[in-house]
């Protein structure tokens, strides 16, 4: 849903359309921010739609493991901010900003 490919070479380029490519390396140690924000907006999203508790419980969940796991690798000493990280801080904000009113209790 986020993620739209130009048509042409004339075509502005998609939201977000870098986000696949960082999926390319998949099994990297310690990467787990990226993924898990990206599985908590899918939830939201489900939640949202089908008024789902049980898929906002689950978005909740994952976005805090996402926060944890941005919050660790942003401290790693001497480790500078990658493409990662950015696109988690994004990710992370397209849920807060949609989001936070999700119930799940």
């Amino acid at each position: 849903k986020y993620v739209l490919f130009p048509c042409s070479a004339v075509s502005s380029t998609g939201f977000l359309e870098h986000l696949p490519s960082l999926f390319k390396e998949s099994n990297v140690q310690g990467r787990y921010a990226l993924r898990w924000a990206v599985q908590a907006v899918a939830y939201a999203e489900v939640s949202s739609k089908d008024n789902s508790r049980d898929a906002a419980k689950m978005a909740v969940q994952l976005y805090g493991k996402a926060l944890a796991a941005l919050s660790e690798s942003l401290g790693r000493q001497g480790k500078p901010p990658d493409d990662h990280d950015l696109m988690t801080v994004v990710i992370l904000d397209i849920f807060e900003v949609r989001y936070t009113k999700i119930r799940y209790e």
